[in-house]
């Protein structure tokens, strides 16, 4: 989700992942810092540990709502699971309140995130970003992400992935359409190398 972005990528100095962070500077088109932490510095690596432990637990309970909500299991090598492996990195990012009382995103952007909160594949209506006024078609489609930089929503459907600056909710009954969902054919990587 940092296409072009600065980012640091630190991790202990495990040949493995140290190879892996090589290969993902390489991928990358923006600027990445590779850091590694002291060795036999526990106290770096549990940081590093903890965060990860954090994203895997958001990450759970995000698929189990999900899953409860469509009232189907998410097939792992389904599209849809790599957008909700994202999202759930960007709900800890823009929601989660740090010890100085203000989120990642916040700290990141001097704003409070204002968006409408919705849940991961919940089924929306959204204007195509492509379509001018005078053609004013709306589609359906479920929320999958939001951009980084803007308040703009991210929508999948069967025909593609698309942004939309405004969403509007189904009713609670008709929020949630399994079918929908496991339509979506384009994973994360796909829309973010585009």
């Amino acid at each position: 989700g940092y296409h072009g972005v600065g980012i640091a990528l630190k991790s202990d100095n495990e040949p493995s992942i140290m190879a892996l962070k090589d290969a993902v500077s390489i991928k990358r088109k923006g600027e990445t810092s590779l850091i590694e932490s002291p060795v036999r510095e526990s106290k770096s690596n549990a940081h590093v540990e903890r965060a990860i432990r954090t994203w895997r637990d958001q990450f759970r309970t995000l698929r189990h709502y999900s899953e409860h909500r469509l009232k189907v299991k998410i097939p792992r090598d389904s599209p849809l699971m790599s957008w909700l492996v994202s999202w759930s990195s960007e709900v800890l990012s823009r929601f989660k309140v740090q010890s100085n009382g203000r989120t990642a995103f916040e700290m990141a952007t001097l704003h409070k995130c204002r968006h409408k909160v919705l849940a991961f594949g919940e089924k929306v209506y959204f204007q195509h970003t492509h379509v001018g006024k005078e053609d004013d078609r709306k589609d359906v489609g479920i929320f999958v992400g939001m951009m980084d930089r803007s308040p703009t929503y991210i929508i999948a459907n069967a025909s593609g992935v698309y942004g939309s600056p405004n969403v509007a909710a189904f009713p609670e009954e008709q929020a949630f359409d399994p079918d929908l969902a496991l339509s979506v054919g384009v994973r994360h990587h796909e829309y973010i190398d585009n």
